[in-house]
């Protein structure tokens, strides 16, 4: 149902948590009707950023819910690993340090 509800609309720009993100697999999630929701949201926006914190960047869950290329930037804080942020941008995402 709530798929159904978030096809009808149309979104300029999109900003996601993520439980982990990662240049393999990028955005992932540990469960399975969040990441069908955030599948969904991702397909009807024009922009797509996460926010993530240092801690979520190289995590991996069980549920992919976007890949590198489909995510256009992540906004992170300035404790994230410089070869991380290296690997994510080497993925085609913008990284933003705050």
């Amino acid at each position: 149902m709530t798929t159904d509800f978030i096809q009808r609309f149309r979104i300029d720009y999109l900003f996601l948590g993520a439980n982990g993100i990662d240049a393999q697999h990028g955005l992932t999630v540990p469960d399975y009707a969040d990441a069908e929701t955030k599948r969904v949201l991702i397909r009807q926006s024009r922009h797509v950023i996460v926010a993530a914190d240092h801690a979520k960047l190289g995590g991996d869950f069980f549920e992919i819910v976007a890949r590198l290329p489909e995510i256009e930037a992540v906004v992170t804080d300035s404790g994230a690993e410089p070869s991380l942020v290296q690997e994510l941008k080497e993925g085609g995402t913008e990284v933003i340090l705050v």
